[in-house]
């Protein structure tokens, strides 16, 4: 059954004639007469029989006309839906996020993106980034929202900067090391280096992370070779609230530092010789293609941190 002759017993059925089926058709009688012809010694049977009211479908007529309204009415839908979906009206969207992303950023990134792809569905991973980046080897995330500092880019991926701040130092407004900070006009915050850090308790995010990767780094460098952390945690927002409380003092990526911290929390630069550069990129396989509503959503992304 080809589309075409589908289209022919539909036409003659509707309209039980061979004449007019042919004119809605935009075809000879006599075209339309030798297909039917073709087709009913295909099948083996009459489809049509003649009738003072005009051409009738057989018993083998009337199934063949259902299964063409059916098999018509599927490629239809399949047609409009890789349409719509080339377009990007529609279809699925893998997205890999981290945790703290997901909870501080997505929900203002959510209530834009809808309206512009209503009938777009979004699955959506919080993982850590290695976790993310296996999901991007594999295939089953179309792109992942990472964290990186400079040593953190490989050669299989492409990176699309979203934006790129320093780390700081976090503590509580009360914590005496407040006062060890230094006003430097350079700076967005005061200046704080991370070598008074030495006998200070630490809320560290566990090992394995990224973001502990970077602190344990810039600890070293400091000469805090044996630093004291109490606590390692999970999350960010589990070291804010630890922090908030005045149980000891961490390290946070600027991006998640003023989405996150209570207003009991501070912020302090650490001076720049430690290269503290902490990005956030939009990360795919390279080479690899993204759908209309995937870039609507990178867009989107990009638009929420360029005005924070």
């Amino acid at each position: 059954m080809t589309e075409n002759e589908l289209l022919y017993i539909k036409a003659v059925t509707e309209h039980k004639s061979i004449t007019r089926a042919a004119a809605s058709l935009f075809i000879s009688q006599p075209s339309l007469s030798q297909a039917l012809q073709r087709i009913e010694a295909g099948i083996g049977t009459p489809l049509f029989t003649r009738t003072g009211s005009g051409l009738l479908p057989t018993y083998a007529g009337k199934i063949y006309y259902e299964a063409a309204l059916k098999i018509l009415k599927i490629h239809s839908d399949v047609v409009r839906e890789i349409g719509e979906y080339s377009q990007g009206n529609s279809g699925l969207l893998h997205i890999g996020i981290s945790p703290q992303f997901g909870q501080y950023v997505l929900p203002f990134i959510l209530p834009h993106f809808s309206p512009l792809f209503p009938n777009v569905d979004i699955n959506i991973t919080e993982a850590a980034s290695h976790i993310l980046i296996e999901k991007l080897f594999s295939g089953t995330c179309d792109f992942a929202v990472l964290n990186c500092s400079d040593d953190d880019f490989q050669p299989q991926f492409e990176y699309d900067l979203v934006i790129s701040k320093p780390f700081v130092i976090i503590a509580n407004r009360a914590d005496p090391i407040c006062e060890l900070a230094t006003i430097n006009p350079a700076y967005p915050f005061p200046v704080l280096d991370p070598s008074h850090l030495q006998d200070k308790r630490l809320i560290m995010i566990h090992a394995g992370h990224r973001v502990r990767k970077m602190a344990d780094t810039i600890l070293a460098q400091a000469g805090v070779l044996q630093p004291n952390i109490p606590f390692s945690v999970e999350t960010m927002q589990t070291a804010f609230t630890l922090v908030s409380n005045g149980l000891g003092v961490s390290f946070s990526p600027t991006q998640f530092a003023v989405s996150m911290a209570p207003p009991n929390v501070r912020f302090f630069s650490i001076p720049e010789k430690y290269k503290t550069k902490w990005s956030t990129c939009v990360t795919i396989v390279k080479d690899g293609h993204l759908s209309p509503p995937a870039h609507g959503f990178i867009r989107i992304v990009k638009d929420y941190f360029q005005n924070k």
